[in-house]
């Protein structure tokens, strides 16, 4: 499983921004809270199962991700995995 992670550090930044104007702390404090908001969001990332691709499913997202232009490492990757999905492995 692969985790966005610029998406993660995005959702902790905003967590502890809120939280650190809310309580109007040090920028010690922030730091802290950041930390603490970024361990949070890799819980929760982790945490967060993928449901099971059916076959028609697994097909459909293979065809679309192959009609992409561009792909990068973890494109590969997923692809692998939607043909293991898609061939009922």
């Amino acid at each position: 499983m692969t985790y966005n992670k610029s998406e993660i550090m995005k959702h902790a930044w905003r967590k502890a921004r809120a939280l650190g104007s809310a309580i109007a702390s040090a920028m010690g404090g922030v730091r802290a809270l950041f930390a603490q908001m970024l361990k949070q969001a890799w819980a929760n990332a982790k945490a967060a199962r993928p449901v099971k691709l059916t076959r028609e499913q697994a097909a459909y997202r293979l065809m679309l991700h192959d009609n992409k232009t561009y792909w990068n490492s973890a494109d590969y990757h997923c692809r692998d995995e939607l043909a293991l999905a898609a061939r009922g492995a």
